[in-house]
């Protein structure tokens, strides 16, 4: 086992190198709330939401992760030209994340995965997501995205989520 000066060094490591990330770029919503009835319009719990947050999601969260650890990050992958795109990428901004990897489509959604939570329980969880590959020029305009950039990368990791 690693002692805790090995570790450190581990660490400390990832200030020194840059990592692109490909992949599915998402939005985790939470919505959380409490439940103490059922509806009278169908046998359901009723959610008295207290909280909306949104995180970093798939391959984001990934990016986020090597960034908490000190890594230059930038992730390649498509987002909507929509509301959710425009959070994920203030997101990125707010955490100094390079993002320019990123391609956005007036043609699909920002993938977001939403879950509704009360107490400790999930209740539901409801996918905004487009599940078909991107398309041709979208592909093209991604990969000379990340041909442009990948000589100033130390490593690239694939983040696939299905």
């Amino acid at each position: 086992m690693k002692n805790r000066l090995d570790l450190q060094k581990i660490l400390d490591s990832f200030k020194n190198i840059k990592i692109g990330v490909v992949g599915d770029l998402m939005l985790d919503d939470y919505i959380i709330g409490v439940v103490d009835r059922i509806s009278p319009e169908a046998p359901v719990p009723v959610v008295n939401v207290k909280e909306e947050r949104f995180v970093l999601g798939g391959a984001a969260n990934v990016v986020n992760n090597l960034s908490v650890l000190g890594a230059q990050t930038i992730c390649f992958g498509v987002i909507g030209a929509d509301d959710n795109g425009d959070r994920l990428i203030k997101t990125f901004d707010e955490k100094g994340i390079d993002h320019s990897g990123i391609i956005r489509a007036n043609n699909i959604p920002t993938i977001v995965k939403r879950r509704i939570l009360a107490g400790n329980q999930q209740l539901l969880r409801i996918d905004w997501e487009k599940a078909e590959p991107i398309s041709k020029e979208l592909e093209d305009a991604l990969l000379e995205n990340f041909n442009s950039k990948i000589d100033s990368l130390d490593a690239v990791i694939l983040s696939d989520y299905d």
